[in-house]
């Protein structure tokens, strides 16, 4: 059987849990938004907030 993009997992990323300098978090933005994670969480999510597919936030 051949994987295809059905049978992918789904991958998320989160927050960054310490300081980085500003110009290094904007490369690291850059650079997670060209890969194929489904999901990024910007901060800590409250309680029954869905997170925003990637495509509906551009």
């Amino acid at each position: 059987m051949t994987a295809s993009t059905s049978d992918a997992t789904a991958g998320a990323l989160d927050p960054l849990l310490y300081h980085w300098p500003r110009d290094t978090v904007m490369h690291f933005d850059d650079a997670i938004a060209v890969t194929a994670i489904d999901v990024v969480y910007l901060g800590a999510a409250k309680p029954g907030l869905e997170p925003v597919p990637a495509a509906a936030a551009a």
